[in-house]
């Protein structure tokens, strides 16, 4: 029997750090998942809709290479991969959000859209992107989405910003946004639901 290749596009948010999430992910392959770390650009001036292109294009040439292919998005890679999942829904097998923004929410302070956005016109652009079209996922699209939130909180993204209704949304057990990311990812909730 053939073994079936399942590559997981991994985003990673405004720090674009590739080498934390190859370690973070250094252990997927155990399950066979092969993860590909995709580096955004969020500060590089580029507006959303490029980005959005390229990432298109690099998912359409991962396609090729792979039985399956699903997308995960940790932080502000989160809202980046839905929007490909919106435009890819036929060819990507699952999608994931692990503790990222996925609309602007009410939030106002250090939690709110425009402090969290102010660095990067991308990210700002590609939350604003989902959120106009998150009404395009249907219930069987939603079954095919995690979102990942800490339970005891993320001194960042709110968790009414990060959840879908109708998608897979469970906690972990931590709080605070980068150890959730760490936990989530290398602590098997997001290969469990990828190789389900």
């Amino acid at each position: 029997m053939i073994e079936k290749r399942h590559l997981a596009l991994v985003v990673p948010g405004l720090g674009d750090q590739i080498v934390l999430h190859q370690f973070l992910t250094a252990g997927w392959r155990l399950g066979g998942i092969a993860p590909v770390i995709y580096r955004m650009g969020w500060h590089d001036g580029e507006n959303f809709e490029d980005k959005l292109e390229k990432l298109l294009d690099r998912i359409d040439s991962l396609r090729n290479e792979a039985d399956r292919l699903s997308l995960v998005g940790t932080s502000a890679g989160a809202s980046a991969v839905l929007n490909a999942f919106l435009e890819r829904k036929t060819v990507v097998y699952k999608a994931v959000n692990v503790c990222g923004r996925l609309r602007p929410g009410t939030n106002v302070g250090i939690r709110g859209f425009d402090e969290r956005t102010k660095s990067s016109r991308s990210f700002r652009e590609s939350v604003i992107r989902f959120s106009e079209n998150e009404e395009r996922l249907d219930k069987a699209d939603k079954k095919r989405i995690l979102c990942v939130y800490p339970l005891l909180g993320d001194e960042l993204v709110p968790r009414g910003a990060c959840v879908l209704e109708g998608a897979n949304n469970i906690s972990v057990p931590t709080g605070e946004h980068m150890l959730s990311i760490g936990f989530a990812v290398m602590f098997g909730y997001v290969t469990e639901f990828l190789n389900k």
